[in-house]
């Protein structure tokens, strides 16, 4: 959002989130990390990559739901209207496209784990790739997923810093 003034009553709330963070991401940009001590930097490390793949969560899901603004302005995808608007990668859209009709149409606890900050953007992707590369191989049927599904959505959230002792954040970083 180039202007944040515009948002008012009626406004829909991903754009009043959008204004929120523009306006909190402008009170920060001259402030130097630096200054901060080591258990800040410490904290916003984690926060912040934390907060990019939930602020990429809802970036996809709009991703997925804007067929119809591709449509309207001539596009043949979101990918392709996306790219000049955004001076953005076309490939990199296109993959973002990808995931998010993934995310949209397949794969809703992934959604919703990237949503909560249970996986991170990275971990989606590998997720995503290997499932679909599972019901690509094979047909599995419905019975079959569902069940896993269901597991998956009643694991605990995973803990706020597992700590580089912990060997299972080992190894999902190296994911």
């Amino acid at each position: 959002m180039s202007n944040p003034d515009h948002i008012g009553p009626g406004t829909h709330p991903v754009l009043e989130c959008a204004a929120v963070i523009e306006t909190s991401l402008k009170s920060v940009a001259d402030v130097n990390p630096a200054f901060m001590t080591t258990a800040e930097k410490r904290a916003a490390l984690v926060e912040l990559t934390d907060l990019g793949s939930q602020l990429e969560s809802l970036r996809l899901r709009v991703i997925a739901a804007a067929g119809d603004v591709a449509e309207a302005d001539g596009d043949p995808n979101v990918a392709s209207w996306l790219t000049p608007r955004t001076r953005t990668g076309a490939g990199a859209n296109h993959q973002a496209e990808k995931l998010a009709t993934s995310l949209d149409t397949r794969w809703s606890v992934v959604a919703a784990a990237l949503a909560s900050r249970a996986v991170h953007l990275e971990q989606a992707k590998v997720i995503v790739a290997a499932l679909d590369r599972l019901l690509a191989s094979a047909e599995v049927p419905e019975d079959v997923m569902a069940p896993g599904r269901a597991r998956r959505a009643a694991l605990p959230a995973r803990p706020a810093d597992p700590g580089p002792q912990d060997p299972l954040h080992r190894r999902s970083t190296v994911v």
